[in-house]
């Protein structure tokens, strides 16, 4: 049973070291990406009546407003921008319509680091879970060893194990 143990500890280790690999290798990925938006893009994400639903939810929590700026909500900033007792807080531009002060932040630099923290998380996680599986694969190692021993090697009469100082005394 301690040979599967072990086997099944070399897997799990492999894979989770797999994963945090391209977990890393994702995460760079997403970050290049990221730093190569358009505005053009932005334009045809905000065209989508989900994409301004999800943005419209998360601009509260967030305390933002617009994906890359107000601008992005055209001529009418919603009420969900408005701001309240915030650091980051501007007045909203004389032309257009919604609340008189809003965020000032853009949503998309928030949710791009919380995005990175959560991926880095991730591979940490992989990582940490990839080094318990090594040591695990250790202490059954070292408990395959000790068990071999005391049995006197492969195939070998298996004994008691006695503390020091006491004799086995057969038939008691």
């Amino acid at each position: 049973m301690l040979k599967v143990f072990a086997g099944l500890e070399v897997a799990v280790m492999i894979i989770m070291m797999i994963l945090g690999i391209v977990m890393a290798s994702y995460r760079n990925k997403v970050k290049v990406s990221f730093e190569n938006i358009s505005p053009d893009i932005v334009g045809e994400m905000m065209a989508e009546n989900n994409i301004r639903e999800i943005l419209n939810d998360a601009q509260g929590p967030l305390q933002c407003c617009g994906f890359m700026s107000y601008q992005d909500w055209g001529n009418s900033i919603p009420g969900s921008c408005k701001c309240s007792e915030s650091t980051f807080c501007t007045n909203r531009p004389g032309n257009l319509d919604g609340p008189a002060i809003i965020y000032s932040r853009p949503c998309f630099p928030i949710a791009s680091d919380l995005l990175d923290l959560a991926l880095t998380v991730s591979m940490g996680v992989l990582f940490g879970f990839a080094v318990t599986a090594l040591l695990c694969l250790k202490a059954s190692l070292l408990m395959i060893r000790q068990v071999r021993r005391h049995n006197g090697g492969r195939g070998g009469q298996a004994i008691a194990m006695t503390a020091p100082g006491y004799k086995l005394t057969p038939g008691i």
